[in-house]
């Protein structure tokens, strides 16, 4: 089965950010899309440090990986 997130577009700058703070903080463990409420508003996506689950997709860029469980990516893309 195949479990690269088909489309995830990042926008120009995302990748270099993201690799800085995470360098930082002395992290190398892949970044998870995930929804958030705050309860006032729509949903929205989020990112967070996590580890990488049997069934979640998965996309690489420049060094980082992405993951995102699968009935989330359905929900949202």
């Amino acid at each position: 089965m195949e479990r690269t997130i088909p489309q995830v577009k990042l926008k120009p700058g995302t990748v270099r950010e993201a690799r800085i703070f995470l360098k930082e903080k002395g992290i190398s463990r892949p970044l998870r899309i995930d929804l958030r409420f705050t309860g006032c508003c729509d949903a929205s996506l989020g990112l967070r440090v996590d580890e990488i689950g049997n069934s979640d997709l998965y996309m690489q860029a420049d060094g980082l990986t992405f993951i995102i469980a699968p009935e989330v990516y359905k929900q949202a893309y």
